[in-house]
């Protein structure tokens, strides 16, 4: 998260951003309440919809680059990003002084939590008293 926070304590602008920071001519960005910005660079669109593979979300001008494929996005449109289980549908702007820190975390992020974690069994026995 330092990479967001930085230029965030120097400017005072926002970590979590409305869309319409990343392009303020974009007017359909000004009516977009369902995906944010994460600092000046990230763009995310949440998946609200139980079972959803994927999601239409808007894009700014620019070029933005998926974070889970590497496709890039290289004009302000309406897509439709796949979003499996664990991928949300997150694009970074291309040129962005942390490019190399967003393609890193990528494979990261697929690792499987079993790799990471020890992962436990629920035992119902061991809560059996709590009610």
């Amino acid at each position: 998260m330092p990479a967001v926070k930085a230029p965030v304590e120097a400017t005072s602008a926002l970590v979590l951003r409305p869309l319409f920071f990343a392009d303020e001519d974009d007017h359909e960005a000004w009516r977009i309440a369902m995906q944010f910005m994460l600092g000046p660079d990230l763009l995310v669109a949440p998946v609200l919809r139980k079972g959803a593979r994927s999601r239409k979300l808007h894009v700014s001008a620019g070029t933005w680059i998926h974070l889970w494929s590497g496709d890039p996005v290289e004009r302000r449109a309406w897509i439709r990003s796949s979003a499996p289980l664990g991928e949300p549908p997150v694009y970074f702007r291309d040129g962005s002084p942390r490019q190399g820190v967003f393609r890193d975390a990528a494979p990261c992020a697929r690792e499987p939590a079993t790799d990471r974690y020890q992962m436990t069994r629920h035992r119902p026995d061991a809560v059996e008293g709590i009610r």
